[in-house]
């Protein structure tokens, strides 16, 4: 069962309000989806009047970005046990496993909603940025560790892991696990080692012609 939102981090009535109201948003857009989501909605299922919700959070998409900038925080791990391999096989477990279940089709609800509303597409734009440059720092490390070689795009390896993770959710339609999260990782630390994420082979790639 997924672990309410918020929930590890306990405190007085305004952090209770928070866990509330998220929890009620995460659990009406998996019954109504983003379309069907109002402002009304979400305060009678957390127990809470409106007007709370629109003093914190003025408008719907807040609360939505709230949701997902709290859930990010809670499961995704941005590791650094001093070897690239086994950080990055942390970060792919840790990323699927945020995509799976219950908050696997929250997501896929949102990535779908953002392509017919400009205001959630902002939102998740953000959010899915500072997700980038917090994870980004694993390859960064390993490229000053000389673990990877000199000129790797960290935004590239970090992409890679993702990319099978999020070809699941959307196009298969299924929610990622664990396992796949570890076979992408695997996959890229493969290609990162072999050093098909320098910046001087991906541009040579592209300038090459017959």
């Amino acid at each position: 069962m997924p672990q309410p939102v918020g929930s590890v981090r306990p405190g007085g009535r305004t952090a209770r309000t928070r866990t509330a109201v998220l929890e009620a948003t995460r659990e009406e857009l998996l019954r109504v989806g983003f379309a069907g989501l109002t402002i009304e909605r979400i305060a009678l299922r957390a127990g809470v009047h409106k007007t709370t919700i629109y003093r914190r959070w003025q408008t719907r998409d807040g609360v939505v970005s709230d949701l997902v900038t709290a859930l990010a925080a809670v499961h995704v791990v941005v590791p650094d046990t001093g070897c690239f391999e086994q950080d990055l096989r942390i970060y792919g477990r840790s990323l699927a496993a945020t995509l799976s279940g219950d908050n696997g089709r929250m997501f896929a609800e949102l990535l779908a909603a953002r392509t017919h509303d400009e205001g959630l597409d902002g939102q998740l734009q953000t959010i899915f940025r500072e997700w980038y440059r917090m994870v980004r720092v694993v390859a960064v490390r390993a490229v000053e560790r000389e673990q990877l070689p000199e000129g790797t795009e960290p935004d590239a390896v970090i992409r890679s892991v993702a990319a099978p993770i999020y070809y699941r959710l959307m196009v298969d339609r299924r929610t990622p696990d664990e396992p796949l999260g570890e076979h992408a990782a695997a996959t890229t630390v493969a290609a990162a080692r072999a050093g098909l994420f320098r910046t001087g082979r991906r541009q040579g790639a592209r300038g090459t012609t017959d």
